[in-house]
C-alpha cells in the first residue's frame, strides 16, 4: 500500500498514460486547490520539458462546453419574473400578477430548483407535472425503477386538490414548466445560460468533449455526481475519452450499509464507471491487523471560540521535522477562521497559507456598505436641509475605518454629539468634511440613481488612505465595484418600483458571501481550509475544528419546492446525500495521515448540540483504530487581587499643586470632599488621573438629568416671579401662578438639562418614556412648591448662588489657599432669619449622628447630603458676612413624604440639637475645622490614596474595574 498522497499517484498515472500528449489533456478537479498540489506533483514526474494538461474544476468544464455566457443570479430572477409576466398574460388571468418584490423570494427557491433538474437532466414538464391517474405513472415513467415509481404514487396520494392551499401549490405547480422555457428563451436571446441548463447541453453533446483541441478528460477526486456528469462521463468513458481517478478504501466501499461509500458504490456497480485507482485499505475494520499506525485524539472543550485556541497546544504536538505542506488545520465550522488566525502564536515562525478567503461580510466595506443602507432608509422622504440620523448612525460614521475625515475633525464632532446629548444629529453636521461622508448623508430620491451613487462611493472609497494600504479590500472593492456594474443595466431597464428595503436585501445578501485568498496559491507551510475542500488532498498531521454533531456532518436541508418523495424518485439531492458526502470527506482524511486530533464544542447551545460528531464514534465502534478521548480546558487560576495604593510621589505632588498655582488654580468641590472621604483612591483617579468613565450620548434620563431639570424647573419659576414682580415676597399667589406656568416649562428644563443647551420648540418633543419622566418632574416641583407654600409670606433674596472661598492650609510648598467651591440653590428670608435653601431629589437626609462621624474617612454611614449643606453653610457665611441670622435648609421631598414632617433642619442626633440660625454661630468653626483638616490630609505627602475599607460602596464606583473588586 503506498503512501504517496492520491495526487502523486494520479499525477503519475497520468504522465506515464499520455506522456507526449500530456497538453491534450484536460484534468477537472471538485475544486481549486486540488489543481494547486496536483501541478507540483506533475513536475517531480516529468523528466523533460513539456506543456501541463489545462486544469478546471467540474463548473469550468461545464462553462467551457457552452456557447453561452453564464448568467448571474439577479439576471436569472430577471428573465425568470419576465416569463411569469408573459405566462400571466396569456393564461388571460383578470387578477393582479404578483410585483417582482414579491416574486423574489419565490424566484431564488424555483431557480436553485430548476437548475437542480436540469443538472440531473430531468424533464422539466415531467418533475413539474400534475398526475390525477396513478396509472400514468407506470406508463409514462418506465425508465424509473419500481422504488422511484412508488415514491411518485405515495406524494401523489398525499395530494387534496380540493383543499384551497393545495390548489394554489397546483396552479403555481402546472405554470413552472412555462416559466421554464420563457426564461431560457429570454437569456438565450442576450447570450445567457444557467449553469444547470449547460450541463443538460453538454449531455446531449453525446460523445463530443467540450473542447475540440482535448483528446481526453481525467476526473480526479470526485465522489458525488450528478445526473449530467453521470451521463456525460459514462459516455466518454465508452467512447475512450474519459477516464475517473476516485480515492476509495475498502473498509467503506465493501460495506453496503456505511455512508461514506454510498456514490462509489453507486457510480461503479449501478452505473459502471470505471474507476483508474484501486481501492485502498487504509482503515482497517475491527478486530483486523492494523498496519499502519494513526495516531486519533478527540478533544472536548468547552466554549465554540476555544477550540481555536487548541492550534498552540497542536503546534507544539508537531514533530520536530515535518515536511512542509503536509500539515493542515481543517475547519468543519468555518466560522472558526477568524478566531483560529488569531490564536496562532506571534513567537511560531510557522508559514500559513489560508485558502478559504477573506469574507467580505466581515470587513469595513460591507459594514459601510450596510450603513449607507440604513441611513437611506432614516432619510428616505426626508428634506435634505433639515434631515437628522439617530445618533447611533452618526457614531458608526464617525468612528468607521472608512471614514475620511481628519483625526481631530471626528473627535470634535463626537464630543459635541456627547456633549449635547444629541439623540439625532442633523445630517448638516455630518456633511461638512470629506466627499464620502457628504454622499452618505444625501438622500437617494430616485431607485435608478441608487446604483450610480454607490458606484461613485466605491470609486471615492478606492482613493482613500485605508484601501490603498490594504491589497485585501481593495480586492474586495474591485469585486463588489464589478458586481454592482452588471446590476446597474438590469434595474435601469425595470419598469417597476421596488422599496429600498428590497434593494438592500438584494445588493447585500449576494455579498455576504464574496471573498478572496488571503495570499497567493501555495502548497509550503500549514494550510488552513474548509473541511469539504480537503477533498482530494493528503496531510500527515491534521487538527481538525468543529467536529462536533451539527457541523460534521452539516446537514441543513434546502429550501425547495420540490417535495422529498419526488427527490427520491428522481434522485435529486436529499438530506441522505448531504450526510454521505460528509462521511466520505471525512474517512478519506484517514487514508494517508499519520495523526488527526479532532476538537469539539462540549457545550449544548443553540448553535451546539455539545456532542462529538456521529463519525468519530463510528469510527471507534466499527474499526479497529484506537481513538483517545480527553478534555480540554483553559488554566484557570484564582488570584486575589492586590490592594492599590498610590503614594504621594513628586510627579503626584506636582500634579497636585493645579489647586493652588498658576493663573486659574483649582477648586474643591463639597462633593469632591465626599469623594474622597468615601475613597480616597478614588479621588485620585478622578481629580488628580484625570480618568474619567467614557464618554457616550445618554439615551434615557439618569438621576442626574432628573435632578438637574427639576433644579432649573423651579429656578424657572422663581426667576419669572422676581422678573415680574420685584422686591415682592413669595406669596400664596405667587406659588399658585408658578404652579399654573410650569406645566408649558417642564420639556423645556428636560431638554436643557439632557442635552446641555437651550431648546428651541422644534426640540420640544417628549414622547414614551421621557413623557412620564416629564410627568415626575412635574410632581416633584409642585412637592417642593407645596412646601414653600407653608413658608409664605418671605422673600427670595438670590437663586443659584455661587461660592468662591479660600481656606489656607500647609503644603510641601509652604500654606495654600486652597479654593472651596459650590452652588446653593436659593437663599430666602422670613421673620429676620435668611435660609439657605438646598433641594434634594434623591434619598438624602437632614439627619447625622455627630460631625466627627461627617468627616470619617471611610465611614462606612457617611451622609453626603448633610455633609455638602454644612459645607455651603460655612461658604455663605464667609461670602456673605451680611446675613449673620442664618440657618442651612434641607428640603428632601422623599423624606417629607415619608414622615409627613417639615423638618427641613439639619439635626445632630447624638446631641439632638437642630442646627437652627441660633446654632450656627458656634457649630460653624468646627465645621470649618473638619474641612481643614480633611484638606489638610490631602495634601499631606505622608498619607497615600488608598481603597476604601468598605465595599459595598464598590459597586457603584466608575473604577471598580481598575481595582478588580
Amino acid at each position: 500500500m503506498s503512501s504517496k498522497p492520491f495526487l502523486w499517484e494520479v499525477a503519475q498515472k497520468v504522465v506515464q498514460k499520455f506522456g507526449k500528449d500530456l497538453y491534450r489533456v484536460a484534468i477537472v478537479f471538485p475544486n481549486r486547490r486540488q489543481s494547486v498540489y496536483f501541478k507540483e506533483y506533475l513536475l517531480e514526474h516529468l523528466t523533460a520539458p513539456a506543456l501541463l494538461p489545462e486544469l478546471l474544476t467540474n463548473e469550468e468544464l461545464v462553462v467551457r462546453s457552452s456557447e453561452f455566457a453564464l448568467a448571474d443570479p439577479v439576471r436569472q430572477s430577471f428573465a425568470l419574473y419576465k416569463a411569469y409576466l408573459q405566462t400571466h398574460a396569456q393564461s388571460g388571468d383578470p387578477g393582479a400578477h404578483m410585483t417582482y418584490e414579491d416574486f423574489y423570494g419565490l424566484a431564488q427557491i424555483l431557480l436553485n430548483d430548476l437548475n437542480e433538474t436540469d443538472a440531473y437532466c430531468i424533464p422539466t414538464e415531467k418533475i413539474f407535472s400534475l398526475i390525477a391517474d396513478y396509472k400514468e405513472i407506470d406508463s409514462q415513467f418506465s425508465e424509473l425503477t419500481p422504488e422511484q415509481r412508488q415514491f411518485l404514487k405515495n406524494f401523489w396520494e398525499s395530494v387534496n386538490l380540493q383543499d384551497t392551499y393545495q390548489q394554489r401549490f397546483a396552479d403555481l405547480w402546472r405554470m413552472i414548466p412555462q416559466w421554464y422555457s420563457g426564461m431560457h428563451s429570454l437569456l438565450q436571446k442576450e447570450g445567457y445560460s444557467t449553469l444547470g441548463a449547460m450541463y443538460r447541453q453538454m449531455v446531449e453533446a453525446r460523445e463530443a468533449l467540450p473542447d475540440p483541441g482535448w483528446m481526453h478528460i481525467a476526473f480526479v477526486g470526485f465522489n458525488a455526481l450528478n445526473g449530467a456528469e453521470e451521463k456525460a462521463i459514462k459516455a466518454w468513458q465508452v467512447a475512450g475519452k474519459a477516464s475517473l481517478y476516485f480515492d476509495t478504501d475498502q473498509y467503506y466501499l465493501d460495506n453496503p450499509l456505511h455512508e461514506a461509500g454510498y456514490f462509489f458504490r453507486r457510480n461503479i456497480g449501478l452505473l459502471g464507471l470505471k474507476n483508474e485507482m484501486p481501492a485502498g485499505r487504509f482503515i482497517p475494520e475491527k478486530g483486523a491487523e492494523i498496519k499502519k499506525e494513526i495516531q486519533l485524539r478527540v478533544t472536548r472543550v468547552d466554549g465554540q471560540i476555544a477550540q481555536a485556541k487548541m492550534v498552540a497546544d497542536w503546534l507544539k504536538e508537531l514533530p520536530d521535522e515535518w515536511d512542509s505542506g503536509k500539515a493542515a488545520i481543517l475547519l468543519a465550522d468555518e466560522k472558526l477562521l477568524i478566531p483560529v488566525l488569531q490564536s496562532f502564536p506571534g513567537e511560531s515562525g510557522v508559514a500559513v497559507n489560508i485558502t478559504m478567503g477573506y469574507p467580505l461580510s466581515q470587513s469595513p466595506l460591507y459594514s459601510f456598505l450596510k450603513l449607507f443602507f440604513e441611513v437611506q432608509e432614516v432619510l428616505e422622504g426626508k428634506k435634505p436641509l433639515s434631515a437628522v440620523v439617530p445618533w447611533e448612525k452618526a457614531m458608526q460614521w464617525i468612528q468607521h475605518p472608512l471614514n475620511d475625515w481628519e483625526t481631530n475633525e471626528r473627535e470634535t464632532c463626537r464630543q459635541s454629539i456627547i456633549n449635547r446629548g444629541l439623540l439625532v444629529v442633523p445630517v448638516a453636521e455630518l456633511k461638512k468634511q470629506g466627499s464620502i461622508g457628504n454622499a452618505l448623508f444625501v438622500p437617494v430620491e430616485k431607485r435608478d440613481e441608487l446604483f450610480d451613487t454607490l458606484l461613485q462611493l466605491l470609486q471615492d472609497l478606492a482613493q482613500t488612505p485605508a484601501l490603498q494600504s490594504d491589497s485585501l479590500l481593495k480586492g474586495l472593492l474591485s469585486g463588489l465595484y464589478d458586481m454592482l456594474q452588471t446590476m446597474t443595466p438590469l434595474y435601469s431597464d425595470f419598469e417597476q418600483e421596488v422599496s429600498l428595503a428590497f434593494l438592500k436585501g438584494m445588493i447585500m445578501t449576494p455579498l455576504s458571501g464574496v471573498s478572496i485568498p488571503f495570499e497567493a496559491e501555495s502548497t509550503a507551510g500549514i494550510q488552513i481550509m474548509g473541511l469539504l475542500e480537503s477533498r482530494g488532498l493528503d496531510f500527515e498531521h491534521i487538527l481538525l475544528l468543529g467536529a462536533g454533531e451539527g457541523s460534521m456532518p452539516r446537514v441543513a436541508a434546502a429550501k425547495t419546492f420540490i417535495p422529498f418523495n419526488l427527490r427520491k424518485a428522481y434522485g435529486l439531492s436529499t438530506l441522505e446525500n448531504q450526510d454521505a458526502i460528509f462521511a466520505y470527506v471525512f474517512y478519506r482524511l484517514l487514508h494517508r495521515c499519520r495523526n488527526l486530533h479532532a476538537v469539539y464544542n462540549g457545550l449544548v447551545t443553540e448553535n451546539s448540540s455539545g456532542e462529538a460528531s456521529r463519525f468519530l464514534k463510528q469510527l471507534e465502534f466499527e474499526s479497529a483504530l484506537p481513538v483517545v478521548w480527553d478534555t480540554w480546558q483553559l488554566p484557570v487560576k484564582a488570584t486575589q487581587n492586590q490592594p492599590i495604593t498610590i503614594e504621594k510621589s513628586a510627579d503626584v505632588l506636582k500634579e497636585m499643586q493645579r489647586y493652588y498655582s498658576g493663573e486659574k488654580p483649582g477648586s474643591v468641590s463639597p462633593s469632591a470632599i465626599n469623594k474622597y472621604l468615601t475613597c480616597r483612591l478614588q479621588f485620585y483617579f478622578h481629580y488628580i488621573a484625570g480618568i474619567s468613565s467614557p464618554d457616550e450620548v445618554k439615551t434615557q434620563i439618569d438621576p442626574a438629568i432628573f435632578g438637574t431639570a427639576v433644579h432649573l424647573l423651579l429656578e424657572k419659576g422663581y426667576n419669572r416671579w422676581m422678573a415680574e414682580n420685584p422686591k415682592s415676597p413669595v406669596t400664596k399667589e405667587a406659588i399658585d401662578a408658578m404652579l399654573d406656568w410650569l406645566p408649558g416649562s417642564v420639556e423645556e428644563a428636560i431638554h436643557e438639562a439632557w442635552h446641555k443647551e437651550k431648546s428651541t420648540t422644534k426640540d420640544l418633543k417628549l414622547t414614551g418614556f421621557t413623557s412620564v419622566v416629564a410627568d415626575v418632574v412635574l410632581h416633584f416641583v409642585k412637592g417642593f412648591l407645596n412646601y414653600d407654600l407653608k413658608r409664605v409670606p418671605f422673600m427670595v433674596k438670590h437663586t443659584e448662588v455661587s461660592f468662591d472661598y479660600p481656606l489656607s492650609i500647609p503644603t510641601v510648598d509652604g500654606p495654600q489657599n486652597i479654593r472651596l467651591k459650590g452652588n446653593i440653590d436659593r437663599v430666602d428670608e422670613k421673620d429676620g432669619i435668611v435660609r439657605m435653601v438646598d433641594y434634594k431629589t434623591g434619598g438624602d437626609k437632614g439627619k447625622f449622628r455627630s460631625l466627627e462621624q461627617l468627616f470619617e474617612p471611610h465611614g462606612n454611614q457617611l451622609n453626603k447630603g448633610a455633609l455638602q449643606t454644612l459645607i455651603y453653610a460655612l461658604m455663605f457665611s464667609k461670602t456673605h458676612p451680611e446675613y449673620g441670622n442664618f440657618e442651612p435648609a434641607l428640603v428632601v421631598l422623599r423624606s417629607m413624604n415619608k414622615d409627613h414632617t417639615d423638618q427641613v433642619l439639619l439635626e445632630e442626633t447624638a446631641t439632638k440639637n437642630k442646627l437652627d440660625s441660633a446654632q450656627m454661630p458656634a457649630y460653624l468653626p468646627e465645621v470649618e475645622a473638619g474641612i481643614r483638616s480633611v484638606l489638610t490630609e490631602l495634601f499631606d505627602p505622608e498619607v497615600p490614596f488608598d481603597q476604601t475599607e468598605d465595599l459595598n460602596t464598590c459597586g457603584y464606583c466608575d473604577f471598580q474595574g481598575i481595582c478588580g473588586r
